[in-house]
């Protein structure tokens, strides 16, 4: 983490296993699914297949259009006292309602998850995100989330930084708990 002046920034990381089991399971998903359409020949396999199918494609769509959004930047959350951005999306933090440290709604991974008072406060240059941040909302995830084993801190370390760049207390515990 550089720490130099007023901006700070964070490295992020893929975990190498991560990108090569992601591709290994959309072949296999989208194998399997045209085999059942194929093998099985009906309305349910032709639907649930095509359902994977379409899932394997918005997925990929969104690797795709985050590549482009980073294009040839560094992949690194940079923090100084006006927000906190990516190269994926970016937010002022007079524009974040709080934040918390739980687990990820999709493979339960240490997240710092961060609500926007708005959702139109998430500020983002690519349209298929925008969109993800969009669907996200419908199924009540917060549109920004940083998960442990994309950075090298540990999340409590970058909340509380996180807090003293906005100048106020953001961290609280997720709503119903």
């Amino acid at each position: 983490m550089d720490m130099s002046g007023d901006v700070v920034t964070i490295p992020l990381r893929k975990p190498r296993a991560a990108a090569l089991c992601f591709g290994v399971i959309s072949v296999v998903a989208v194998a399997g699914s045209v085999a059942a359409m194929v093998l099985i020949r009906s309305w349910q396999a032709l639907t649930l297949g095509t359902l994977v199918i379409v899932a394997i494609v918005w997925v990929w769509g969104t690797v795709v259009a985050v590549r482009r959004a980073r294009a040839s930047t560094r992949a690194e959350i940079v923090v100084s006292s006006q927000g906190v951005q990516t190269h994926m999306w970016a937010i002022d933090w007079d524009r974040v309602r709080r934040m918390w440290i739980g687990r990820s709604s999709a493979g339960r991974l240490q997240t710092l998850m961060i609500e926007p008072l708005e959702p139109s406060d998430v500020k983002s240059s690519s349209r298929v995100l925008k969109f993800n941040f969009g669907a996200g909302r419908v199924m009540g995830a917060p549109p920004i989330q940083i998960l442990q084993v994309n950075v090298d801190r540990p999340l409590e370390e970058i909340a509380s930084l996180f807090e003293a760049k906005a100048g106020r207390p953001l961290l609280s515990p997720p709503l119903g708990k």
